[in-house]
């Protein structure tokens, strides 16, 4: 969703009123806040032997395998 489409969800659902600058600010916040995690995947999706990242399915043994 782009930044105006949260600011009117926000208002249509919960009447919340905020500015565009308050959203970008919580989402710095919540990128900041998570960070860790999302170096923790990386980290172990790097060590991992197999990495697949979408669903895309290959021939294994003649099978179809994902």
């Amino acid at each position: 969703m782009s930044r105006r489409e949260v600011r009117q969800m926000l208002q249509d659902l919960w009447a919340v009123r905020i500015s565009l600058g308050a959203v970008v600010r919580q989402e710095q916040a919540q990128s900041a806040a998570l960070a860790p995690v999302g170096e923790e995947a990386r980290a172990t999706a790097q060590q991992a032997a197999a990495v697949s990242v979408d669903e895309t399915g290959w021939r294994q043994d003649r099978q179809r395998a994902w």
